[in-house]
């Protein structure tokens, strides 16, 4: 009860203190914060306050031991989505549990895949930005 008071005097600070333009969209931003708020310590009382217990075969990238192949193999799953949108030929209900098997060493075929994948995105992005600011300044 006390935050509550605490939190219509702010807003009757903030009213005073803003023209009622500023007050409108504090209020909502209050209003929208309080929401997240009130929704998130909902979830976490679904869990009882615990994070999730999830098991190696859940995420099998988890236990990869080397960072470098753990981040190929992120980006071979991102590249795998991408494929699977499309072309749609290969569909399972649940890619967890070992359905993509896991980059182990550099010699798999896959691994050169990734590495096209990673450079292609970044080419494609920094066109993206170059393009943006390209366009930006040219009529201007």
């Amino acid at each position: 009860l006390s935050k509550f008071i605490s939190l219509i005097i702010f807003s009757n600070f903030l009213s005073f203190y803003f023209q009622d333009r500023y007050y409108a969209c504090i209020r909502r931003v209050i209003i929208c914060s309080l929401i997240c708020v009130v929704l998130l310590i909902f979830r976490l009382s679904i869990n009882g306050f615990q994070s999730p217990q999830f098991s190696p075969s859940d995420n099998l990238i988890i236990s990869c031991p080397s960072t470098f192949l753990r981040i190929i193999n992120y980006c071979y799953i991102y590249m795998f989505y991408i494929w699977l949108q499309l072309y749609p030929i290969h569909l399972c209900f649940d890619y967890s549990m070992g359905c993509v098997t896991l980059i182990e060493s550099i010699n798999d075929p896959r691994f050169l895949v990734s590495i096209v994948f990673i450079i292609g995105a970044i080419t494609f992005i920094t066109q993206l930005i170059k393009g943006y600011f390209e366009k930006q300044y040219r009529f201007n």
